[in-house]
């Protein structure tokens, strides 16, 4: 079974954080944030509150990773040898991942055959290279 993990942009730091996904409530509205999987230290204690992320930038694990043993996560940007990318997105009519690209690839070979290069939220520039 697949490890339910996610990914997003923290609006405190500007960096990823990662975890498992939650809403939360603050003063001005919902909102999603992730309780990092690995607590912090912070000053001896840790430090077990969620960091609230930017919504478009959630993005959850797809249980593969690339080449180098890199998680692959939704809206990752990945290459494959014989073409020049393609980005992992999330097919509501299948409930799955997915890589959109010219050309397809079975699962035991994407750990084998890929590398991410980025995700469209860090390297907009990659939205759509496929």
């Amino acid at each position: 079974m697949r490890e339910l993990k996610f990914r997003g942009i923290s609006i405190r730091t500007g960096k990823f954080v990662y975890g498992g996904l939650l809403r939360a409530n603050q003063r001005s509205g919902n909102c999603l944030a992730i309780k990092e999987t690995i607590c912090n230290i912070n000053n001896g204690k840790p430090d077990l509150i969620p960091e609230v992320v930017i919504p478009e930038t959630v993005g959850q694990f797809t249980g593969l990773v690339d080449s180098n043993g890199n998680e692959i996560y939704e809206d990752d940007c990945v290459r494959f040898p014989v073409h020049d990318g393609a980005t992992v997105v999330w097919n509501k009519e299948t409930a799955g991942f997915e890589f959109v690209a010219n050309v397809h690839y079975c699962e035991r070979h994407i750990n084998q055959h890929c590398e991410v290069v980025g995700n469209i939220h860090e390297n907009p520039e990659l939205r759509g290279v496929a």
